[in-house]
């Protein structure tokens, strides 16, 4: 299969010559080489003219007699070429032909279409600036936000196409915006697309470096512009994209808030919320809280780095086959069936409400790429987590004591735990949004004692209780609210007056009504509620060993005072905060503090409390507490230089830490790094042991595979059955033999149950007994530092042991700032 290889030159005359000699060692390969000389001033043209007929194998050039850009020499040279596969090489040297022929590998064993040679997913790429490498970045965020592809180089100067593929780009562009336009275009034709990690190394200004500001700027005219051509071909795929495009934008919807006469009125006018700088920090505070939610999260996709995500994104799905009972509470289902509802959206939308697709089609689409579901999940994860902020603006408006900022807001619109959780597809962040609902309505109790309060703050306490079973101290803010405004905090709290309110009796029942309706299998089918809950109580017993008590209760304490970031001055704020309303409010600290208090000693007699998120339910209390603190240090202290001071000590710890861990969701993985390798590497339908799905490499599943795990399940009335038969009949052919490592459920640190149920849907195998017990049936062996290891598996150090006499193939660890992930190692058995 002939490949021609097009290089646009432009005053390349030191380079052209070595790249010109390294496609001269490429042996065994069909080359035609397609020169496009865009008027070169440097003698490149008289050197090319001397030196073509020296060449080994057919070279042709184009001359332009004028400088037109690098599109325009593309264009040329590919319109001069004839290969069946063509392939787009710098003169400049910054990439290395050696990659040549395993670009084009893919393409010519009709596997793919298009091959990407990626700078961001190799280890050793030499950028020319940081400013650079956050360019290419963001022009590939805009081409995947538009498109809702998942590109992680789309400037990169290594294209190669099928020829029937590059016919119908259709290319126009004259300059480096060449490289957005094929981009975009690649990333909505839904050809077959894979990246490969290539080394790069950026020459500097002084050797020739052309690119520059202001072609970022035409590369972001030319991404909207041809994406905006485009979509209209779509089709009913194309819902597929502007649906993934509308959740990933959804940052860009703001609320600006002004306050009148202590009303918050929605204000069209932009200039009347900076005209003071308080003004302007709170929304720089919610565009940056807002942002940390978004950033990044596509991370990983399609695969999945969170253990929990699956379970639940599954779950969701899996009611689309009419069973809405989940059979399995690891956690309440109101996450779950909002989830459902979002997908049946998509469906409507994506099917054109059922006329083009059918449910079948739409299951097919979730096995094959389950990206936008989990992205739909993340997106509303995220937006939950946003207008917690909303919420605690105005509730802190309204508080007596705050008087010049809402500390509060901006404690947790940068606290790390909160960040992080609004990336997952889990329910945390939702959970802390009804828990700030109830809280607010809580203080409205205490000021104003209404029954409609009693309703509402029982009732987002049990909405945050069908969404996370840690919410359940929450009960105790009702409780509180109501002993105060009583005055009843003596010896009746317990008995007495206390428990014949009828409004008492009210907010108790709104939140157990909404316990049943977010998870009404609790009463429909309470046998395997209950069954899950002792499940539950029995994960708790055996995680016992590993997680003490005094581990526990200082992880608890800890997190009580670092809930902005470690290093924050939360800690001496929310202090501070506590001794004043002691002092001065004293129904308010007991308010905030009684129910804070019982949260962390319920977490703190819970094995796995040491967790940041259990600890969500009380985090609007926290901030509360700690805004007073932050209200007293300003008053005590005033002056401009320590209010800057103030903010940078309780906010810029946490920011950090916030944008420390976006900017790494967006690195490279050693997970995706390592499965690029296996693909490229082993040989499809080889035999691979691997850990959990979560912690290792994502690779597809053979076709006898899948027919092995389809009747396994079915015969065991396995919900995954129905995964594997959607699988089944769209499967595209290759695969592996994956095989998931038998692990107890001490070193899972998981729920019993559940982790029976999990093994039914996998092929496992017991390496208890070292590598003799799995030769023979798997030829690789791929471990991760996320998964089981000598010391969290003690039962398996006989498998490790051998694993070190085994051959290691190669190796996969993290590198600041540039790759993250576990350490991934791959072994052959011998």
């Amino acid at each position: 299969m002939k490949v021609s290889i097009l290089i646009p030159v432009y005053n390349e005359r030191n380079t052209l010559p070595t790249v010109l000699q390294g496609l001269a060692g490429l042996k065994g390969m069909d080359l035609e080489v397609v020169i496009a000389d865009d008027a070169s001033r440097d003698g490149t043209t008289a050197w090319l003219r001397q030196q073509i007929p020296r060449f080994p194998f057919p070279v042709k050039v184009v001359y332009h007699e004028k400088n037109l850009g690098k599109g325009a020499a593309v264009r040329s040279a590919f319109e001069a070429s004839s290969g069946e596969v063509v392939l787009i090489q710098d003169a400049d040297l910054e990439y290395d032909p050696k990659y040549i022929p395993e670009l084009v590998r893919p393409i010519q064993e009709g596997k793919m279409d298009v091959v990407y040679g990626s700078r961001l997913l190799a280890q050793g790429s030499v950028t020319y600036s940081q400013l650079y490498l956050w360019g290419n970045k963001f022009l590939t965020w805009l081409i995947n936000l538009c498109c809702g592809s998942r590109m992680t180089d789309s400037y990169t100067g290594y294209k190669a196409f099928r020829r029937s593929v590059a016919n119908s780009l259709q290319m126009q562009s004259r300059g480096f915006e060449i490289e957005a336009e094929i981009s975009v275009k690649v990333a909505m034709k839904g050809w077959r697309y894979h990246e490969i990690p290539v080394v790069y190394q950026a020459r500097s200004r002084e050797a020739g470096k052309k690119i520059n500001w202001r072609d970022a700027v035409k590369g972001v005219r030319t991404i909207l512009c041809t994406w905006w051509s485009e979509k209209k071909r779509l089709g009913a795929e194309g819902m597929n994209v502007i649906a993934n495009c509308g959740l990933r934008i959804a940052d860009f919807f703001r609320m600006c808030f002004s306050i009148r006469n202590s009303k918050f009125e929605i204000r069209n006018n932009f200039q009347s919320l900076v005209s003071s700088p308080a003004s302007l920090a709170l929304v720089v505070l919610v565009f940056l809280g807002v942002g940390l939610r978004f950033w990044n999260i596509s991370y990983g996709l399609p695969a999945v780095f969170n253990g929990d995500e699956p379970h639940l994104v599954n779950l969701a799905v899996s009611y689309g086959s009419g069973d809405m009972n989940p059979h399995l509470f690891k956690y309440p289902t109101l996450w779950s069936y909002l989830l459902f509802g979002c997908y049946g959206v998509y469906y409507l939308v994506w099917s054109l409400f059922g006329l083009n697709y059918s449910l079948q089609d739409f299951g097919t689409l979730f096995v094959r790429d389950p990206t936008v579901f989990y992205l739909l999940g993340r997106g509303l994860s995220a937006f939950s987590s946003s207008l917690v902020l909303w919420v605690l603006l105005f509730w802190e408006r309204r508080l007596p004591w705050s008087k010049i900022f809402p500390w509060s807001l901006a404690l947790l619109a940068v606290s790390p735990s909160v960040v992080e959780s609004a990336h997952a597809a889990k329910p945390e962040s939702l959970m802390l949004l009804f828990s700030s609902l109830s809280w607010y309505f809580g203080w409205r109790i205490l000021q104003h004692g209404k029954e409609k309060d009693y309703g509402w703050c029982g009732f987002f306490w049990g909405l945050a209780l069908t969404t996370q079973y840690t919410a359940a101290p929450l009960v105790s803010v009702l409780w509180v609210a109501h002993g105060l405004r009583k005055h009843s905090l003596g010896s009746s709290v317990f008995y007495g007056d206390f428990w014949k309110d009828k409004n008492l009796g009210w907010g108790i029942a709104a939140g157990i009504s909404a316990f049943v309706i977010g998870t009404p299998f609790s009463i429909l089918d309470p046998r395997a509620f209950w069954a899950n809950v002792r499940d539950l109580s029995t994960q708790m017993d055996l995680a016992r060993a590993s997680h003490p008590l005094g581990s526990v209760v200082g992880q608890v304490w800890g997190n009580v005072f670092t809930f902005a970031g470690p290093w924050s001055l939360c800690g001496v704020a929310l202090l501070l905060g506590a001794i004043y309303l002691w002092r001065q409010r004293r129904n308010e600290i007991i308010f905030l503090g009684v129910p804070t208090l019982l949260a962390a000693l319920f977490l703190c007699l819970q094995s796995e409390g040491g967790w940041a998120r259990y600890l969500f339910p009380v985090f609007p209390a926290l901030a509360m507490m700690a805004s007073c603190g932050a209200q007293v240090m300003a008053r005590v202290l005033p002056g401009r230089a320590f209010q800057l001071l103030l903010a940078f000590s309780l906010l810029f710890p946490g920011a950090y830490r916030s944008f420390a861990f976006d900017y790494n969701l967006g690195l490279p993985d050693t997970r995706t790094l390592s499965a690029a390798w296996i693909r490229t590497h082993i040989p499809e339908g080889s035999a691979l042991l691997m850990d959990q799905p979560h912690a290792s490499p994502l690779l597809p599943f053979s076709r006898a595979q899948v027919e092995r795990l389809y009747q396994k399940t079915k015969a065991a009335d396995h919900s995954r059955s129905r995964y594997y038969a959607l699988l089944l009949n769209s499967h595209p052919g290759g695969g592996y033999e994956v095989y998931r490592l038998l692990r107890g459920v001490e070193s899972l640190e998981s729920q019993p149950g559940h982790v029976e149920w999990s093994r039914k849907g996998y092929d496992l195998l017991d390496a208890r007994k070292g590598l003799r017990a799995l030769r023979g049936k798997v030829r690789y062996v791929v471990v991760t530092t996320e998964g089981a290891t000598a010391q969290n598996a003690p039962d398996l150090k006989s498998f490790f042991a051998d694993l070190e006499t085994a051959p290691l193939l190669q190796e996969f660890g993290p590198i600041p700032h540039r790759v993250r992930g576990p350490i991934i190692r791959i072994y052959r058995i011998p």
